[in-house]
Parts: structure tokens; sequence; C-alpha cells
């Protein structure tokens, strides 16, 4: 599960190119402001007109390079909350892992657990159920799992 979760994560995640274009685009993306910044004062003089056209421009590059930037932003973010989520659901497992430990270690008759539903909220992405108990989980961390659902007598 946690190769199937990583494999997903990296599918999500900037490759070192796209980092690197990241990092680039922002660099891209100050001078410009930089550039505006000094044409806007400079545009009070007699050669106003030459100044505005080159804001304009300026202003058309500027939101080319931020929709690249803000698009590769929000790849990086969506790996980051799958990661994060992923930290969840690990989390829960191995507190379910260790509470039957010990409840093994106590020799309690175990009752049929209670559903969890906060914990279900934090991990899960969707459920589904068709009609022959084919059941499918999409975890929040991009993971997605089936099996068939036994009926309850």
């Amino acid at each position: 599960m946690l190769q199937d979760a990583q494999q997903v994560i990296d599918e999500h995640d900037l490759s070192p190119t796209e980092k690197e274009r990241q990092l680039s685009l922002e660099a891209q993306i100050k001078q410009i402001n930089e550039q505006i910044q000094k044409l806007t004062e400079q545009s009070n003089s007699s050669l106003a007109n030459i100044y505005e056209a080159s804001i304009n421009h300026l202003y058309y590059e500027q939101e080319l390079l931020q929709a690249e930037y803000d698009e590769l932003d929000e790849r990086r973010q969506t790996s980051k909350d799958m990661e994060r989520h992923l930290e969840t659901l690990l989390s829960y497992l191995n507190s379910f892992e260790e509470r039957e430990s010990f409840e093994e270690e106590q020799e309690q008759e175990q009752e049929e657990p209670a559903f969890q539903e906060e914990i279900f909220r934090q991990v899960v992405q969707k459920g589904t159920i068709n009609k022959d108990l084919k059941v499918t989980i999409e975890f929040k961390c991009g993971i997605t799992r089936s099996f068939i659902a036994n009926r309850k007598k």
C-alpha cells in the first residue's frame, strides 16, 4: 500500500525539471515586477505613451508566466496534500494495530468494531458500492482499493 501511495504522490509531484522551471518562473516574475515598477515611476514624463505600451506588454508577459507558475504550484500543493493524507491514514492504521495487539494480550473477546465516522471522513475521498457488492474506496492520499463485500446474515 505504501508503494502505491508513494507512486501516486510522485505522479502528482513536480519533476526536477518542473521544480527548476518553477524557480525560474518565480525569478522572471520578480524581474518583470521590478521593470513594471521602474516604468511606472518614469511614466510621468513626455514619453508616457511609450512607457504605457511597455508596461502593458510586461503585464501580459507577467500573466502568462504567473499562470504557468500557478499550475506548477497547484500540482506541488496537491502532492503535499496527498502526502499529508497518507500520513494520517498510516497513523490510524498504526493505532489500530497497537490496539489489536493490546486486546489480544488481554485476551478480551472482541466485538465487531464500531464505525468511526471521523476517521472515515479524514482518510476516504469516495466510496462506491455496486449491486454485485463490489466496494471501491478512494483514499485522499490517492490510493484506490476494491473488494467484494460479504452479506451479513
